[in-house]
């Protein structure tokens, strides 16, 4: 039960085994997820285990979820905006609204969310009543009580009742056997004082909450109603669909609602080992204290009743003879087979023995692998019996009834998250067929974990041969290996490979499925992408080279200006110098120029 995949829907066609899978995961989602599923199987599975049988109960709860809000600094149109939005989500009261001196808005707001999801919840025995002709399980019977202990009076008022016909309810009386009851009380939560000095609407009340057929319209057909009484009123009287209990027993006894308990298999080997263990006890007892005859007229009796080691004891006379012990014979080496014989036919009932749980050293010394497994496999069948039962019964019944509880009240679609993949539902539940096959994974007839580990691996290389046959194994059919080795190791919800229906393959495998390109056209664009990095390269060259030139006019420059400045005596810099400058450095290089020219030879 621990993968939570026990029990899943059959489809009835082909096209019909994704919504199979969708529906059987919504169903243990709710199960799991929206109710407290481990808690719930573990009370149901342990109470019947001990007495004999166990019960759960469903039923549609309606709620709400009541929040306050609070905004400031709004606009009109965000005002406007926000309650739009949340009248989606629920009713809407505006407890306060301010208008700030700005125009911007301030207000308090109560938002109130219903809300509806399927409730599980176990029973104790002793609070279930089922008519005594009952013949197999829960829903068969013809009458189903339960004497419900949960509510106060301020609790039926919140449920819609009037709060003076509330007040004046009694209690349900029943003449129940408390045995039961108090045996498993061991910490007296049974005896608890009253709350009648309590305040009236915070009181306990004990109703009957029952199951039954009535002829209601009177035409002769008795239908079944459901009834909600009081001691001295009936609270509800409604008709209903089917008894919404689901119960389970660990060895079911042919057409009887109750069947065996392990305790019931087990009461007279208990009953034995009890006498056994109590008379070896009693005989190691004996050996260390033995009975004593003594003589009286010698002896002194009160120091001879104090049994202490090292203590003394007075005697008047040779101390010969006064004191004589009883001898007793040790049983010890003859019952410590006899208790290993019963714990051996004890084992072989429950089906845990030291070779099943592999506690035992020496066992496990001295037994090859293949004998402990035959063994422990053996052993198993008990176990594993009991495990098939609850699946097929308790289980299978419980996912049914949910899947029908689900369609006559859930009329919207969710998403939760199914093998590690989130789902949204293509139908609602109420659009769902109704299901009335299921396929159980676990128990007798299953093999063991390990075993299912064992044959997976051996099906991995199986499938690594058939692939040399093309087209004999998809990526479907590897991944579905896969998703099982997974679920068998433990992890189930972790992403170890992609899903081949999912986008990602899908994009993938439309990248990798495009044709190669002609290596002609390849060629070209590699040519083309030489030429533009040359092309590249000269241009990288050209700028270069003009920068130097740049560089070296600029240099050339500066070592003029330096030349003017030191033969003019003056400072380029200031304002209307270096024109002045210039003029005359332009007529003396003029001037200099014709000197030059008239001192030149003809």
């Amino acid at each position: 039960f621990c993968t939570m995949e026990a029990v899943q829907f059959d489809p009835v066609g082909p096209e019909d085994e994704q919504l199979a899978k969708e529906e059987t995961g919504y169903v243990r989602h709710v199960l799991w997820k929206k109710n407290p599923g481990f808690m719930t199987l573990y009370e149901w599975i342990k109470t019947f285990l001990l007495q004999k049988v166990g019960y759960v109960k469903y039923w549609w709860e309606d709620s709400e979820k009541v929040s306050f809000r609070r905004y400031s600094g709004l606009s009109d149109e965000q005002l406007t905006l926000l309650m739009q939005d949340l009248e989606q989500n629920g009713k809407v009261e505006v407890l306060e609204q301010e208008q700030e001196e700005d125009g911007s808005w301030s207000c308090k707001i109560k938002l109130t969310t219903e809300y509806g999801c399927a409730r599980v919840d176990g029973a104790p025995p002793e609070e279930v009543i089922v008519s005594a002709d009952c013949k197999g399980d829960i829903k068969r019977a013809k009458f189903v009580g339960h004497l419900r202990t949960d509510l106060t009076r301020s609790d039926l008022i919140e449920m819609g009742y009037d709060k003076k016909r509330v007040k004046n309810l009694t209690e349900y009386t029943w003449d129940q056997a408390l045995a039961e009851k108090l045996a498993r009380d061991s910490v007296q939560e049974s005896t608890r004082e009253s709350d009648k000095d309590a305040d009236w609407s915070s009181e306990t009340i004990r109703l009957l909450e029952c199951y039954t057929y009535l002829d209601e319209d009177d035409d002769g057909i008795a239908e079944l109603r459901c009834l909600l009484l009081a001691g001295n009123e009936i609270l509800e009287d409604e008709e209903a669909e089917e008894i919404q209990w689901s119960s389970a027993t660990p060895i079911p006894v042919p057409f009887r609602h109750f069947g065996l308990s392990m305790y019931d298999i087990m009461e007279d080997l208990q009953r034995i080992h009890t006498a056994l263990k109590r008379g070896l006890l009693d005989n190691i007892y004996f050996t260390n204290a033995p009975r004593q005859v003594y003589d009286k007229n010698t002896v002194d009796v009160a120091s001879l009743q104090i049994n202490r080691p090292g203590g003394h004891v007075a005697n008047d006379g040779p101390p010969a003879g006064a004191i004589v012990p009883l001898a007793h014979q040790p049983i010890v080496g003859d019952v410590l087979p006899v208790i290993d014989y019963f714990d051996r036919v004890r084992d072989k009932r429950t089906g845990s023995t030291a070779m099943q749980t592999g506690a035992d050293s020496d066992v496990l010394a001295s037994t090859t692998k293949g004998a402990y497994m035959d063994a422990r496999a053996a052993a198993n069948q008990r176990i594993e019996a009991i495990a098939r039962i609850f699946a097929e019964t308790g289980l299978a019944d419980l996912y049914k009834s949910l899947h029908r509880l689900l369609m006559r009240n859930q009329d919207w679609p969710e998403r939760f998250r199914l093998r590690n993949t989130w789902v949204v539902q293509k139908l609602p539940p109420t659009e769902w067929t109704e299901r009335e096959h299921l396929t159980v994974a676990v128990g007798l007839g299953n093999a063991g974990a390990q075993e299912i580990r064992s044959n997976l691996g051996l099906m991995a290389q199986a499938q690594e041969k058939a692939a040399a046959v093309p087209g004999l194994i998809q990526p479907q059919n590897v991944f579905a290996l896969f998703r099982r080795m997974q679920t068998e190791l433990g992890f189930e919800n972790e992403s170890f490979i992609t899903d081949p229906n999912s986008p990602e393959y899908q994009k993938f495998m439309q990248a990798q499925s495009q044709p190669p390109e002609d290596p002609y056209v390849t060629g070209k664009k590699i040519d083309a992408q030489v030429k533009t990095q040359q092309i590249a390269a000269d241009s990288q060259g050209k700028v270069i080279e003009l920068q130097g030139k740049r560089e070296e006019l600029a240099a050339k420059r500066d070592q003029w200006i330096t030349e003017l400045e030191v033969g003019a005596a003056v400072d380029l810099a200031k304002p209307g110098i270096g024109a002045e400058v210039a003029g005359g450095a332009g007529e003396a290089r003029a001037g200099g120029a014709r000197a030059d020219s008239q001192s030149a030879p003809s």
